[in-house]
Formats: C-alpha cells, structure tokens, sequence
C-alpha cells in the first residue's frame, strides 16, 4: 500500500501543474497554443534575470523537467566520456 501512494503521489501528481497548464493554454488559445505556452514561463524567466539578476524560476523548471538527479549526471557524464578516450 505504501509503494501504491508512493507511485499516485510522487510519481502521479508531481507533474500535475505542467500539464495542467499545457491544458489550459490549448483549451484557452486555440491559435498558436505553443507559443501561450512556452512565452510566459519565459517572460517571467527573462523579467527575473533582468530585474533581480537571479535565475530562481528557470532552475525551479529544471528540476520539475529533469529532477533533481538530472543535475549530477549532466555534470558528470561528459567528463567520464572524455576519460576513456
């Protein structure tokens, strides 16, 4: 039972917020929903870099994308590559 909620909360509802929001902007745009979609994270991503000089918002997206996990792999990847050859 613990390893079904764990799979429903973590796994199920983790990225509930991105497709909520990709579903709402193509049911609410019906011309040009890529765009709706993609240019406001953007625009606050670019307002905060100019504003605040900080990137808080495009890494709080990359480790909703990726994980938290992600990070340390694309770190360490391209160097054991380069090791072996």
């Amino acid at each position: 039972m613990v390893l079904l909620y764990h799979l429903l909360t973590v796994h199920g509802l983790y990225y509930a917020p991105i497709y909520g929001w990709l579903l709402m902007v193509q049911r609410g745009r019906r011309a040009l929903p890529f765009i709706w979609a993609f240019l406001p994270p953007f625009v606050i991503a670019v307002v905060e870099k100019v504003a605040l000089n900080t990137s808080h918002f495009l890494e709080l997206l990359r480790e909703r994308l990726v994980g938290s996990q992600g990070d340390g792999w694309l770190r360490t990847t391209p160097r054991r590559i380069l090791r072996h050859h």
